[in-house]
C-alpha cells in the first residue's frame, strides 16, 4: 500500500511498486480523498519504487492529473526511471503533466 505526507502544503504520495492491468491497484482511491483535503494544494507522487507502469497505470495518473485540475491543485510525478520517463515522452504526456527528476526538485518548484 502506499504512504503518503505532507510538506509545504503538498501531498507527497509513494507510488506503489505496480501500476498496471495485471496487478490493479487501489491506488487511484487512496489518493481521491487527499485532493480533497483543504489544507493540500497540491500532490507530488513518487516513482522511485515504481516498477511496472503500462496503460494501464498511465490512465490512472492521467485521471488524478484531471481530477487535481478540476479541483485547482497542482500535480507532479517524480524520480520516474528512464524507461518511465520515455514513456510519457512518447505519449506526449510529459507537456501536460509536470515531472522532476526528484521530490526535493518538485517540492521546491511547486512548494509555497
Amino acid at each position: 500500500m502506499s504512504s503518503h505526507r505532507i510538506e509545504n502544503r503538498l501531498c507527497v504520495i509513494d507510488a506503489p511498486a505496480t501500476l498496471a492491468l495485471n496487478a490493479p491497484s487501489k491506488f487511484k482511491g487512496y489518493v481521491l480523498p487527499l485532493l480533497e483535503r483543504a489544507e493540500v494544494e497540491g500532490i507530488v507522487i513518487n516513482c522511485r519504487e515504481l516498477q511496472s507502469l503500462d496503460s494501464y497505470g498511465i490512465g490512472v495518473i492521467v485521471s488524478l492529473l484531471k481530477s487535481a485540475k478540476e479541483a485547482g491543485k497542482k500535480f507532479a510525478l517524480t524520480d520516474l526511471n528512464e524507461q518511465q520517463r520515455k514513456l510519457f515522452q512518447v505519449t506526449k504526456l510529459d507537456s501536460v503533466i509536470d515531472i522532476f527528476d526528484s521530490e526535493k526538485a518538485a517540492l521546491s518548484a511547486l512548494g509555497g
